[in-house]
């Protein structure tokens, strides 16, 4: 599990918030197609994004848990309400 307590200055670009060993599992905020959101990265899987729309100058609670093995849940939740979840279909080598 990763958590922070997030306020961004900019809404553009892609920034790891926090995260462990070259990006195998970090938080992220990122400018996406459809705005600016915080993200779950879990190598080599695609991100898992959330829905709020960031804005600059506000503060939110981001937390990401995520299970390693083969199965295991990867869920990103934003100010306590979850936005996204997926399932690792492979075990963290």
């Amino acid at each position: 599990t990763l958590e922070a307590w997030v306020r961004v200055d900019q809404t553009s670009g892609t920034y790891e918030i926090l995260g462990a060993s070259c990006g195998i599992f970090s938080l992220m905020v990122s400018q996406t197609t459809n705005g600016t959101h915080f993200g779950l990265v879990r190598f080599p899987l695609p991100p898992l994004f959330g829905t709020t729309a960031v804005k600059a100058g506000v503060w939110y609670h981001v937390a990401a848990v995520v299970g390693f093995a083969k199965g295991g849940p990867m869920r990103l939740y934003v100010n306590g309400k979850l936005e996204g979840s997926a399932t690792a279909v492979m075990a963290q080598r």
